[in-house]
């Protein structure tokens, strides 16, 4: 299943490469000129076996401070925004019966919900609203407004964004400590 697997990564680069996005392992990665990045990955399922190969479809947004990325080979867990596609069944299928045009065919119209979704974001300053906003919640099926992010943001210059986000979390997750604590640091920074 492993080599099916593969020979799909490599099927549906065929229909990535020309709109830019760059392959690395069951990592496809768009680079924006203003520093924002998209990736499209496919998680298998710790589960699968020689006969079965399952996996999900992951997207996210990420950036950086700079609009250069560093970190060239981030990972869709490293995103800002992030969602796993829904599907019927939750986990795509491979097995010995599968084909992989067939395959493919169904992917054509995951790929452009994906679009749909990307759209939403079109730049780096735009996924940054949406964070400061509170809207790009509704999309992402994990946190936005995380730590890291929060510390991110400070550091770029929206602090008094931030902080409005932030002053009120209540603790709930090990992470909020840590933003209580930048949300006091914020706060006695402007007084």
């Amino acid at each position: 299943m492993d080599k099916k697997f593969y020979e799909l990564l490599m099927e549906l680069h065929k229909i990535l490469k020309p709109l830019g996005y760059r392959k690395e392992g069951a990592n496809y990665r768009l680079f924006l000129s203003d520093g924002l990045c998209r990736i499209i990955n496919l998680q298998k399922n710790r589960y699968n076996s020689k006969d079965k190969c399952e996996f999900v479809i992951n997207i996210g947004v990420y950036f950086e401070k700079a609009d250069v990325i560093e970190k060239r080979k981030f990972k869709e867990y490293d995103c800002q925004i992030r969602k796993r596609l829904d599907c019927k069944e939750e986990w795509w299928r491979l097995d010995s019966e599968t084909e992989i045009g067939e395959i493919l065919q169904n992917l054509k119209g995951t790929l452009r919900e994906i679009d749909e979704w990307f759209s939403l974001f079109p730049s780096k300053e735009s996924v940054i609203r949406s964070i400061l906003d509170g809207t790009a919640e509704q999309y992402s099926t994990c946190s936005v407004l995380h730590f890291y992010t929060a510390k991110m943001l400070v550091e770029m210059g929206f602090s008094a964004e931030v902080y409005q986000r932030i002053k009120d979390v209540k603790v709930t997750h090990p992470q909020a400590t840590m933003l209580i604590e930048l949300a006091e640091k914020i706060e006695s920074s402007q007084k």
